[in-house]
């Protein structure tokens, strides 16, 4: 059990943001700053969506009231004898290439990049593409509301489509410090929102990977309680495409990713054409298999980004794009390639 005791950092954080952001404290005292987001059900987001409360908030078959959001990229630090994941305002976002992200010996830990984050703090993991769901939605909703969606560092250091908008070099590429942009450069557009999810450097998520083209998925949002080995074991399961039952990987007629004309994409039984494949977010044709909070389709509309998918070999996702526009770097732009070197990560806690 968390015991939450008051000290000024997390009494300054929650009294500024109305209790909507909080600060914890990892294992060797690092505090981490953490936005609140209540659990909402999928009708609250739109009818097509279906209905129940969002599966990002169902672990291990059980109700979870709120998860925390990491405010900020990752940032790791020296405790002790361990290293630990934070959540900081104004710091350099830290860099996992895919092979880092992978490796057992993560940052030269002799650790895993899940065995890292566990050992944080309770319940502290990588954020899942269920929560990374759960936030684009409710941006999504936001935006049918306001006209507002999150922008970023999409165009070396400042925003493609607002160039005023720049946030703080960090002197390394044109990675900007985090949190160092604007309000409009948070979830919500205000100072107590989720920073940096468009663009800077891209954030790879649990829970969601291709095998040969076939995607594969956890039950729920369970991959929040992966705390061994690389990125799960038993636990993944592809999709029936007549159904949208969960079922062994490997199955025939699950949802798998084809290749179409001009480089472009869409989901079907089997897989023919192989091979890398882009296509703007918004095109991308839905298939009723697939549950739309996934977010791998347009399905609620003309929602901005890019999808890039690599339907041979194993390919994990990197959301929300990078620092260079060639990207179309979006809330909703997803890679599932592989190719995101120097990605990063996103602290979240259940």
């Amino acid at each position: 059990m968390d015991v939450f005791v008051p000290d000024p950092l997390r009494g300054s954080v929650e009294a500024a943001s109305g209790g909507q952001c909080t600060v914890l404290y990892s294992r060797g005292g690092t505090p981490s700053h953490f936005f609140v987001l209540p659990a909402f059900t999928l009708e609250d987001i739109a009818p097509e969506l279906g209905s129940g409360v969002h599966p990002a908030f169902i672990i291990q078959g059980r109700r979870v009231p709120k998860l925390f959001i990491g405010m900020y990229q990752a940032k790791f630090l020296p405790t002790g004898q361990a290293i630990e994941c934070a959540s900081l305002p104004g710091v350099q976002p830290d860099l996992l290439d895919t092979g880092l992200f992978s490796q057992s010996n993560c940052l030269g830990t002799g650790k895993t990049l899940l065995e890292i984050m566990a050992q944080t703090m309770p319940g502290a993991h990588i954020m899942t593409n269920l929560e990374w769901s759960a936030v684009a939605l409710w941006c999504a909703k936001n935006s049918l509301v306001g006209g507002f969606i999150p922008h970023g560092n999409s165009e070396y250091g400042r925003d493609a489509d607002h160039p005023w908008e720049r946030g703080v070099p960090t002197g390394f590429h044109d990675y900007t410090l985090t949190g160092s942009g604007p309000d409009s450069w948070r979830h919500n557009n205000a100072p107590n929102g989720i920073a940096d999810l468009v663009g800077n450097a891209s954030e790879w998520v649990l829970g969601l990977r291709l095998v040969e083209g076939e995607i594969q998925v956890c039950q729920d949002n369970d991959a929040a309680t992966w705390t061994q080995g690389v990125f799960g074991g038993q636990e993944w399961r592809a999709i029936n495409f007549s159904t949208g039952a969960l079922v062994a990987p490997g199955t025939a007629g699950t949802v798998k990713v084809e290749g179409g004309p001009d480089q472009g994409f869409h989901f079907a039984a089997t897989r023919g054409v192989t091979g890398g494949f882009i296509l703007p977010f918004a095109e991308i044709e839905g298939v009723s298999a697939l549950p739309p909070h996934l977010l791998l389709g347009g399905d609620m509309g003309q929602l901005p980004g890019r999808a890039y998918a690599r339907n041979t070999g194993t390919a994990y996702p990197a959301r929300g794009g990078w620092f260079f526009p060639d990207s179309e770097a979006s809330l909703f732009t997803y890679d599932l390639t592989n190719a995101s070197a120097n990605s990063t990560v996103r602290i979240a806690k259940y």
